[in-house]
């Protein structure tokens, strides 16, 4: 595994941009992933969003938070998966919400880790759609996700263009 460490203030986030890595996978989610990172901080949501992003091998589509300070992992698969820095800036704002929202998880934690993750996602600069279409995909390939509490893709879609929607009346 490959770690990127950074502090806990906006300073020392500003002042630790990743430096290239050599894998263009993991040069791309630490670009995304400071991004993503940097405008929670600016938004004054969180002081310590995480303290490294890990590009595991481990196999399968994954992406995991702990709580502030700790560590953000995303699998290689799940980078690879993305077809755009937009859908993995929602994969990434989606995982760092987890732990603004209490780190627990449940049905509601995870539509509410959605709405709060894709408006990160807007402030950061990323596209919206991303998330959207990230989810119309793995809806369409895998079915994994509507076991335990975890919400079906339509509802998350949904919740997603609900926040959208929102936004844009404001």
């Amino acid at each position: 595994m490959i770690k990127w460490f950074c502090g806990a203030v906006l300073l020392a986030l500003a002042s630790c941009a990743p430096l290239s890595s050599g894998s263009p996978e993991l040069d791309k989610l630490l670009r995304v992933s400071f991004a993503i990172q940097h405008e929670a901080v600016a938004q004054s949501w969180c002081s310590n969003p995480c303290a490294s992003t890990t590009m595991s091998q481990a196999p399968g589509l994954s992406a995991t938070m702990a709580m502030p300070g700790r560590d953000m992992v995303v699998t290689q698969t799940m980078v690879d998966y993305t077809q755009s820095d937009d859908e993995l800036a929602f994969i990434i704002a989606h995982e760092l919400a987890h732990p603004m929202l209490g780190g627990t998880s449940s049905r509601g934690v995870e539509l509410a880790a959605d709405a709060l993750g894709i408006e990160l996602v807007i402030l950061a600069g990323y596209d919206p759609q991303g998330g959207i279409s990230l989810l119309e995909r793995l809806g369409s390939e895998f079915e994994w996700a509507n076991v335990g509490f975890y919400p079906s893709f339509a509802e998350r879609v949904r919740i997603i263009e609900s926040v959208m929607l929102t936004l844009e009346e404001k």
